[in-house]
């Protein structure tokens, strides 16, 4: 995705949807100016890694963030760094068969399991952390 995809709706765009778009990374150079990106969608694609860096812009607006259908493994401590705005991030369908154990003390506090639907939900004061592990 170039660079300047989005240039003029800086201030305009606030909800992004780039789903099934065959993306192997987050377009974080084409997202970076986006300054009212409230809501961005990510799903079906086939990311398979994230870092702070991939968020770089999106600091004080992005509230919701799906990155369902995707090939991540990992979840590392810091994926969702300098997201302080961040209330919901959707992670469901990805193959996610690690997750650093600080990253559920340190970013969103208490842990619920629920096995019966295979989902488990990461819950603190605002902000929800939607993942389903695939057996």
């Amino acid at each position: 995705m170039p660079d300047e995809a989005f240039l003029g709706l800086e201030r305009s765009l606030w909800e992004l949807e780039l789903s099934h778009c065959q993306l192997t990374k987050v377009p974080n150079r084409a997202l970076r100016y986006l300054q009212k990106l409230r809501i961005l969608d990510l799903t079906g694609n086939e990311i398979n890694k994230i870092s702070p860096e991939n968020w770089r812009g999106l600091e004080g607006s992005l509230e919701i963030l799906i990155l369902a259908d995707n090939s991540l493994a990992k979840l590392p401590l810091d994926a969702f760094g300098g997201l302080p705005m961040v209330e919901t991030i959707d992670l469901r369908g990805n193959n996610l068969r690690e997750i650093d154990p600080a990253f559920v003390d340190v970013r969103f506090g208490k842990l619920y399991d629920d096995f019966a639907g295979g989902d488990l939900i990461v819950l603190t004061i605002g902000v929800v952390l939607i993942l389903v592990y695939e057996y």
